[in-house]
């Protein structure tokens, strides 16, 4: 587990931003530092993650949302975007839950070549293969001379493990 940074208090949240529940995004109450009140705060990184510097420390705007709508400090858990699209900040949009509960909301590797999580084409035995990972091992679920054969042997070890139905959408 990541020992993530203590969040600031609802109370400190609500002292320096309004935060727009429709937008999910975190406006600054005062100005302080060439900020003008009403402007959105914080930055985007390159993989699309908000940033928001609080008394010279950098938070994530995903945590401090989570913070300023549920008075919760996620702690080592993480807050996962259940649409995959890291900026989108609407509280309804995020769910606490495990590395593992996060991995199971995975968007599609970018290396994938068969465009379905798990299933890639097995050459030396010249069919489709399907696996996943669950609690650190591999798991084959067969080979199939159907890719969509493999793909349904996917989907239905989705459900038995709880992955997430927006696993292996495209990256957002």
């Amino acid at each position: 587990m990541r020992n993530h940074k203590t969040l600031p208090s609802r109370e400190r949240l609500k002292e320096l931003f309004t935060y727009d529940m429709g937008a999910g995004e975190f406006y600054w109450k005062e100005p302080r530092g060439g900020r003008t009140v009403g402007r959105l705060a914080g930055t985007l990184n390159k993989s699309g993650y908000r940033h928001i510097v609080i008394d010279s420390t950098s938070y994530l705007a995903h945590r401090l949302a989570w913070m300023r709508c549920h008075n919760q400090d996620p702690g080592d858990m993480q807050v996962d975007h259940i649409d995959g699209n890291p900026s989108n900040n609407h509280i309804g949009n995020l769910r606490l839950v495990y590395s593992a509960g996060n991995q199971r909301n995975a968007s599609i590797s970018r290396h994938n070549t068969s465009g379905f999580n798990g299933v890639h084409w097995h050459k030396a035995a010249g069919k489709w293969a399907a696996t996943m990972h669950v609690g650190g091992k591999v798991n084959h679920l067969g080979t199939f001379t159907s890719k969509d054969d493999a793909i349904a042997a996917r989907q239905a070890a989705n459900e038995r493990h709880g992955f997430h139905q927006n696993h292996g959408r495209a990256t957002a």
